[in-house]
């Protein structure tokens, strides 16, 4: 299974690649994709698939390409990262993608992924492009 996560931030959305470290911690690692809103399902779509398909397993236990993303997304922290941004989780297993809206965590930080919210589609440009857009608004 591949993944990705998008941060849409005020006028923006960046599209982040996932890894597995050796040790099976998950990472976010290049590429970082950053688009200005509003964007073409096809658009967001394209750059959702090739973050999924550059999914690496097997890198070091390091936190280096997680600050390099926050110096990418100009924040200054996770904690600001995550204060401004509506987070969408994608997955693909079997060329099915599934799309979660994510909620913000009322304590404590981060985000938790209500499974009820999910949707899925074909590893399509236009119709991941379309979902994401759709699931992004039913973030909270």
């Amino acid at each position: 299974m591949s993944g990705c996560t998008i941060y849409f931030r005020e006028d923006d959305a960046i599209v982040v690649s996932q890894g597995i470290s050796v040790s099976g911690f998950g990472l976010s690692v290049k590429p970082f994709l950053k688009m200005s809103l509003p964007v073409a399902p096809r658009v967001i779509g394209a750059l959702v698939v090739l973050a999924l398909e550059s999914q690496r397993e097997g890198g070091p236990d390091n936190l280096e390409e997680g600050e390099e993303l926050l110096r990418f997304a100009r924040a200054r922290s996770w904690k600001a990262l995550e204060v401004g941004s509506r987070l969408v989780g994608i997955g693909e297993r079997n060329s099915v993608v599934t799309v979660r809206p994510h909620e913000r965590r009322e304590r404590g930080g981060g985000f938790l992924a209500p499974g009820d919210l999910a949707g899925q589609c074909p590893l399509n440009a236009d119709e991941v492009g379309q979902l994401v857009l759709e699931k992004a608004e039913e973030c909270r």
